[in-house]
């Protein structure tokens, strides 16, 4: 999670900072001090990427990023992330 997540309805971790940075450098995104929005030119981007933002708004907090989509954002976004550990660091006093 360290890598990718979201925190209630934004990516967060290194690859919100990333993303959010190169999005707004290339105009799909708009960035305020109170957070971000995207621009119809960045949801269009989006859906051209795979990315089904109606269903993401929905869905789990932890985001996989898959080895094609490490590739891809790298391509795209210049992002080069580490692959994930099998299963997540145990914290102390969790249950499993």
């Amino acid at each position: 999670m360290r890598h990718a997540r979201t925190c209630y309805d934004h990516f967060a971790g290194r690859l919100g900072v990333g993303l959010a940075q190169s999005m707004s450098a290339h105009g799909h995104a708009v960035l305020s001090a109170e957070g971000g929005e995207m621009t119809r030119a960045g949801l269009k981007f989006l859906d051209r990427f795979g990315i089904d933002t109606a269903r993401l708004q929905q869905e789990r907090r932890a985001v996989i990023v898959t080895p094609h989509g490490r590739a891809d954002f790298n391509k795209s976004f210049g992002l080069r992330l580490a692959p994930e550990p099998l299963s997540p660091p145990a914290r102390a006093g969790s249950r499993r």
